[in-house]
């Protein structure tokens, strides 16, 4: 087989490269240019990622063949070979997940054909001809991509306005966060369990009708900043919303604003305060991420689904990892302490709201308008209400891998809902954090705040997660709202149908200022509007819309949901699973059968045997498989943690594994080595008799001294259990 010129293997490797990977990440990123609009890549980025993406892998084979070769031809003319042989399969892979084949024949059929590509690149003139035609793909990529693809446009100057009323404005955008997460099953906020939004509501104006927009943050987010309906195929980007309240309020107020995926204020007006990282830095972690989008696109469903989920997340897929640094960030949850942290890169909503903080300072000559996307409480669920983190916070088994629609399973839907719920009670924590800071600072009576969100998100098995349908509207739709008015020190509550484009025309109404552009939403202060549906884009542009007493009574079904799965105040978001009167019960006072302890194998990672309470990690989500022939999908499950049960489950499969996940309360753990033991649970003549599958080594002394104990009749009576509403 004699090979052509280093030239045009160069060629061949370049067009076979762009057949299977630059041109396919090419067409994602030009499908979805948010996502270089939302990191700020600039062109100097774009332009350093196209090269090397499209010819930098070529060019390092071709240079590892050229130093071969001057040890050995054939052996170069070899390397050559597998090389192209592995483009190939590269090329044809991602072709086979249309096919929707399964995981192995996926994998296995590019083997084949990649073979078939060899025989004919070193056979056929006519194949290596095509190759060297098709090298003209890689090159009108890049200019094309380079060309075409949007960029942030930084600056613009703001409208000349008057301001009656220049009080300070703080606005505060949470992210994917219904309101029915904050709710009590009578429609009330939960006080006990979230007291700062209580708080908040008691001193301020509470809309428990609000509703969104759009069900997409980079579409929802400028709706709340303009005032106007979004449009579709609009980038969050000043030059797609050069009308919005930075370049309302630009000349006459400082602006201190933290934009985490939108672009719209002016750098004159808010230039940038962090550095920036250094470009190879920037290149590695936007060749990860594109790895990880790029691979969601081509692996078989089975294999993506290992992979850092995506959902609607632009970036960082690589930042999640546990390190107790970045945990000691998020344990310092305290007015004080946090301020002065310096957030580690990675734990993104943590830096950045802590670096908010930092900003709340009055302002002199100027007031202030502050504003803060915080990227809570949305996924990842990582934190519990004390502000502590759990490892493996990107599993949630509930979820297709997709992160679109839920599994049919509804325990394990529960128990990614009751992950939620502890990150919106971490939400509240963070909350008062702001609340108290603003009082300390004197700007807290006499400032505009508002507090909403941009949409919500919907936990219903075999339901759509983030996908605004019908049958989901109220949870999509319904968002937290709160307004506390310069000076208001009693609480209202309004119920009129109030929409996130009303923030922008309450904010220029209470300063007494004119908007120059049309706005689609109304004042606050105003007359409610009557015959106002409630209507939200999808992404595709096409509006989901409903009656707004419909949505109102769905939020509440949700919320009572809510209570009836996880109770209501603060001590009962662990009160759940199939057989809650286990819970808090020492081991050793239940009837234990014998002790199959091979049986569990933890997920790596988690610390068991070195819990550091005071590094803000603690393995509060337990999860692991069973290799048990007795354990199918739905068997009841008891999880014991230094001797009592903490949590109650059913086992799920899932890639041909029985699995098991659970919350367990934080104060279960102590310092040092930790018992944790898997049981399952069996029910007869009303009574519960709990099985041994395995634990940790320390846990075993428990189980087996459980088991002793019932042997020589001193184990307790057994337990009726009261089984929940799933």
């Amino acid at each position: 087989m004699k090979l052509p010129s280093h030239r045009w293997r160069f060629a061949h490797l370049a067009a076979l490269w762009a057949y299977g990977v630059s041109q396919p990440v090419f067409s994602m990123l030009k499908g979805n240019p948010e996502f270089l609009v939302v990191r700020g890549s600039t062109r100097a980025d774009v332009v350093v990622f196209a090269l090397a993406l499209a010819f930098l892998p070529p060019l390092v084979v071709l240079a590892l063949e050229a130093s071969v070769s001057l040890v050995s031809r054939p052996l170069s003319r070899a390397l050559h070979i597998v090389a192209v042989w592995a483009f190939a399969y590269v090329a044809v892979l991602q072709l086979t997940r249309l096919l929707n084949l399964d995981s192995r024949v996926a994998l296995l059929l590019p083997l084949v054909a990649a073979v078939v590509a060899v025989f004919l690149y070193g056979e056929l003139s006519a194949f290596r001809s095509f190759l060297s035609l098709s090298f003209l793909l890689p090159v009108v990529g890049v200019v094309g991509f380079v060309a075409t693809v949007p960029l942030v446009v930084d600056d613009a100057p703001a409208a000349d306005v008057r301001v009656a009323n220049p009080v300070p404005v703080v606005l505060v955008t949470f992210d994917e966060f219904p309101v029915s997460s904050i709710m009590r099953a009578d429609g009330s906020i939960d006080a006990l369990r979230y007291p700062n939004f209580a708080r908040l509501a008691r001193e301020g104006t509470w809309y428990p009708h609000a509703t969104s927009v759009n069900e997409a943050t980079t579409q929802a987010v400028p709706a709340i900043l303009t005032g106007i309906e979004p449009h579709h195929g609009e980038l969050p980007t000043l030059a797609d919303h050069p009308d919005n309240l930075f370049t309302l309020l630009g000349r006459r107020y400082t602006l201190r604003a933290s934009e985490q995926v939108t672009r719209l204020c002016p750098t004159r007006y808010c230039p940038q305060t962090a550095p920036q990282a250094p470009l190879i830095d920037r290149q590695r972690g936007l060749f990860y991420d594109v790895a990880v989008g790029y691979l969601h696109r081509v692996l078989p469903q089975s294999i993506a689904g290992q992979l850092p989920p995506i959902g609607e997340r632009w970036g960082g897929f690589g930042e999640t990892s546990d390190a107790d640094v970045k945990a000691r960030v998020v344990g310092a949850l305290n007015q004080d302490a946090w301020i002065r942290l310096e957030a580690e890169a990675g734990w993104q909503a943590q830096s950045q709201f802590a670096g908010f903080l930092r900003t709340l300072r009055p302002s002199p000559g100027k007031p202030s308008l502050y504003f803060e996307h915080a990227l809570l409480p949305h996924a990842p669920w990582r934190f519990l209400p004390s502000g502590r983190a759990y490892p493996h916070a990107d599993l949630v088994a509930g979820v297709d891998g997709d992160w679109n629609r839920w599994r049919p399973v509804p325990w394990l839907v529960d128990t990614a809902l009751q992950r939620h719920l502890l990150q919106v009670a971490y939400t509240d924590r963070v909350l008062g954090v702001l609340l108290r800071r603003l009082r300390t600072l004197g700007l807290y009576d006499r400032a505009l705040v508002i507090v909403t969100a941009d949409h919500g998100v919907s936990f219903e098995p075999n339901g759509l997660m983030r996908e605004v349908a019908p049958e989901n509207l109220a949870d999509i739709a319904g968002v937290p709202l709160f307004v506390k008015y310069p000076g208001q020190h009693r609480g209202r509550v309004d119920n009129r149908d109030a929409r996130t484009i009303d923030i922008v025309p309450t904010i220029a109404d209470v300063l007494g200022v004119e908007i120059p552009w049309h706005v689609d939403g109304v004042s606050l202060r105003g007359h409610p509007v009557a015959d106002r549906p409630v209507s939200v884009t999808k992404v595709s542009g096409d509006p989901v819309s409903g009656d707004p007493a419909i949505v109102a009574a769905g939020v509440l079904s949700t919320a009572h949901r809510n209570a009836s799965l996880f109770g209501e105040g603060k001590d009962s978001m662990y009160r759940t699973g199939p057989f809650t009167a286990l819970l808090d019960r020492p081991v050793s006072s239940l009837g234990v059968l014998a002790n199959r302890s091979s049986a569990v194998r933890f997920d790596d990672g988690l610390p068991f045997d070195h819990v550091r309470l005071a590094s803000g990690l603690i393995p509060a989500s337990i999860a692991g498989a069973i290799r048990d022939t007795a354990v199918t999908h739905g068997t009841p499950l008891a999880i014991a943690v230094n001797g009592r049960v903490r949590a109650t489950t059913r086992s799920f499969d899932l890639d041909g594994q029985h699995r098991f996940a659970a919350m367990v309360p934080e104060t279960a753990f102590h310092n040092g080595r930790n018992a944790v033991e898997v049981y399952s649970v069996t029910r007869a003549n009303g009574a519960f008799r709990l099985a041994a599958l395995g634990g940790t080594p320390g846990d075993r002394v428990v189980a087996a001294a459980a088991v002793a104990a019932r042997r020589q009749g001193e184990g307790g009576s057994d337990m009726t259990a009261t089984p929940s509403s799933r």
